[in-house]
């Protein structure tokens, strides 16, 4: 029974120890936690036989136990080194140097099994005792090198770190030298020389170590665990206490009665009984202040967060939001002040300050937003407490103030805005309760304050959008009057365009029938009298002049009406299957005569297979010898060259010449109705400048087909290419 109640504080403490190491572990899988994990682990292993060493009395039990202590420790210390070197941020070492380090924890080790560290394990008044190796020294000289080269990297990283994970460092120090301290003493210095009872205190160590850590975690969030200090632990506590003095009870009264079951120990039970009743009560309170100065106290904000959440959904503008967070900060966690800071786009627009009393308007932030704290708040995305950021991060209206807890509002994956929250007006702390219910009710504080900015920039809109809506009706109602207006005068303008398409038909029907019959009794004339033998030469230049001048007249008016028949959207041609070989050859028999006279070469090149397209024979035949006219024109010496190829699903026929060029600043409106370029005006008088409109009207009713100036050099020559589709 003894041995089964003294077995119960190793149990304890190596499940606390457990639970630490695991939840961390589990929490964040990075290679500190992950060191701390196997670090407990092996804190368990060593403290369970140094404690077991204690409980029984058969020596080779006993001399199991040591050895097996004395064979973890220089492990141990290897461990707490490994993590303190590694802690609160791993640091870039090779598996290698860890291996390094722990040789000469492995060498100590293996000493410590065959006698080396410690030998001749006997009682002696029925306390232990053994004698040391002749590598006792060096065996304890490297567990202090270990935990000293561990301690002095926490301090240089103390000096260097700010923020929470000074304060992390701060208590994991403190919790690590203390609780070595206290085991070196009692293992090195104590062990040799006091009663098993008293040397079982050694777990004091391991105690100060767990609640360092646990403050940790709990005050500044240690391996990233969250809060994890609730109700159930309070209760926790108070049944470790009654177990303690249930304990106590069983000792005392074995001490003093020798038995349980007499009229001595039923006199003792009774007074114990009373003792724990006048005590309980007050330790219950006790434990309760103690968690509320650790943990944050506050009230159980369950019973009232439907009705927050209900408020908050009727609210509608920042006001009425702003009076429900007052109120219910009011009544539930008792605050001195609330501070809210609401951004648009992550600029502070507005400050609305909040105390117990009242809420009110102060207009625009003068300093900005720190950048340090936006990345902070957007990194951690969850509520902070003050020791968790450096004062210097809060704009200067807040340095001041007694701000205790920092609440990001999200909304649409951004900050839409900042709660500081001041202290309590009670003085306690925030417990768990506090943060789950700020953390239930700040999601609904974020989408009411975005649904208050998103009703406020649409009643803006609305007004903006009604104020439009009145512009740009009265501007369509004077467009409205213009638009009747103008299609009055379009209407009237429709009625002259017909009357000048009348006119410009009779026009036509003069020109064609008018025009061409004196141009044709001249031609006439001027052939008859050129026949005449009895004319001098004065006379057949003059007649040779009137019959070119009249060709030319000819010529311009079947251009200008067919010019005239072209410009119409109507203007099309019935095509049939066309050989352009045959057709490009007739064209060659053709002109070859009127180039050879000119001193000009003319050179066709064809392939060898005939190629065929949908046309009309008149009209592309008209278009390629408007093209074939303009070269002769134009080319004073060199070669004219008709080309057709087929080329990347094309149809291409080329007309190449040596003439003299182009201008480009000509090239853009060459193919408009009466344009020539200014060297062709300037080189011969004569011409329409309807040739190349005439020609690009006939090819762009083939389907798919176009005409273009593929290159030109002045003096040189010009090719221009018609392309079909095949």
């Amino acid at each position: 029974m003894n041995k089964l109640l003294n077995l119960i504080p190793l149990v304890i403490i190596n499940f606390v120890i457990f639970y630490l190491g695991y939840k961390s572990y589990k929490n964040k899988k990075n290679l500190t936690n992950i060191l701390f994990f196997i670090f407990s682990l092996v804190l368990i292993t060593w403290y369970s036989f140094n404690y077991l060493q204690t409980l029984f009395t058969d020596i080779n039990l006993i001399k199991i136990f040591l050895r097996l202590d004395f064979f973890l420790a220089p492990l141990l210390s290897y461990f707490a080194f490994i993590f303190l070197l590694n802690f609160p941020v791993p640091i870039k070492k090779s598996l290698l140097t860890y291996i390094f380090f722990i040789i000469p924890a492995l060498i100590m080790s293996s000493l410590s099994i065959n006698g080396k560290i410690i030998n001749n394990i006997y009682f002696l008044n029925e306390k232990l005792r053994f004698e040391l190796g002749s590598y006792a020294l060096l065996y304890y000289f490297l567990i202090i090198i270990y935990l000293l080269v561990g301690f002095i990297s926490l301090l240089y990283k103390y000096r260097k770190e700010k923020g929470i994970k000074k304060l992390q460092i701060k208590y994991i120090f403190l919790g690590f030298f203390l609780s070595a301290v206290i085991i070196v003493i009692f293992n090195f210095f104590l062990q040799n020389h006091v009663s098993k009872e008293f040397f079982r205190l050694n777990g004091i160590g391991l105690l100060i170590l767990i609640l360092f850590i646990y403050y940790s975690i709990v005050r500044y969030r240690l391996f990233g665990i969250r809060f994890i200090f609730h109700k159930f632990h309070g209760i926790m506590l108070i049944s470790i206490m009654i177990f303690i003095f249930f304990y106590c009870f069983i000792y005392l009264t074995k001490k003093f009665t020798g038995d349980l079951y007499t009229i001595e120990s039923y006199v003792l039970s009774f007074l114990l009984i009373l003792i724990f009743s006048s005590i309980i009560l007050p330790a219950i309170k006790w434990i309760q202040k103690f968690g509320d100065w650790i943990f944050f106290k506050g009230l159980n904000p369950q019973k009232v967060n439907k009705d927050v959440a209900l408020r908050l959904n009727k609210a509608v503008t920042l006001q009425e939001i702003l009076f429900v967070i007052r109120d219910s900060f009011k009544k539930i966690l008792h605050l001195e002040e609330i501070y809210i800071e609401i951004f648009d786009e992550n600029k502070v627009i507005k400050k609305k300050i909040c105390d117990s009393r009242k809420c009110f308007m102060v207009g625009k932030l003068k300093n900005g937003f720190k950048k340090e704290l936006q990345k902070l708040i957007n990194n951690e995305n969850r509520i902070l407490s003050k020791r968790e950021i450096d004062v210097s991060f809060l704009p200067k209206p807040y340095k001041n103030k007694a701000i205790e807890l920092l609440v990001p509002l999200f909304a649409n994956k951004r900050t839409i805005g900042l709660m500081f929250l001041g202290g309590k007006r009670d003085k306690s702390s925030f417990n768990k309760e506090d943060i789950d219910f700020l953390e239930f009710i700040r999601l609904q504080i974020s989408t009411a304050i975005h649904n208050a900015l998103l009703y406020k920039k649409i009643n803006n809109f609305n007004q903006e959008l009604k104020k439009k809506v009145n512009i740009q009706t009265k501007e369509l109602q004077e467009q409205n009057k213009r638009v009747k207006k103008q299609a009055t005068e379009l209407k009237k303008k429709n009625i002259n365009l017909k009357k000048l398409l009348k006119m410009r038909g009779e026009f036509l029907n003069i020109a064609s029938h008018q025009l061409r019959t004196p141009v044709t009794v001249i031609r006439g004339m001027a052939d008859i009298l050129s026949r005449k033998r009895s004319l001098s030469n004065q006379e057949k230049k003059l007649i040779n002049g009137i019959l070119a001048k009249s060709q030319k007249l000819t010529k311009i008016i079947h251009d200008i009406l067919n010019a005239s028949e072209m410009d119409t959207s109507k203007f099309n041609f019935k095509k049939s299957n066309v050989n352009l070989n045959k057709l490009l050859k007739n064209i060659y028999e053709n002109k070859k005569n009127q180039i050879s006279l000119k001193g000009l070469k003319f050179k066709l090149e064809l392939p060898k297979r005939n190629i065929h397209i949908q046309t009309n024979p008149i009209y592309l035949e008209q278009a390629i010898l408007n093209l074939v006219n303009n070269s002769i024109q134009y080319t004073k010496k060199g070669y004219i060259k008709i080309k057709l190829e087929e080329k990347d699903n094309k149809i291409l026929i080329k007309i190449q010449d040596t003439g003299i060029g182009i201008p480009k600043k000509d090239i853009p409106r060459l193919f408009d109705k009466f344009i020539r370029a200014k060297n062709a005006v300037n080189a011969y008088t004569d011409g329409s400048g309807l040739g190349l409109f005439i020609a690009k009207k006939i090819i762009d009713a083939h389907f798919g087909a176009s005409i273009y100036i593929e290159s030109t050099e002045l003096d040189k020559g010009t090719t221009i290419t018609i392309s079909f589709k095949k």
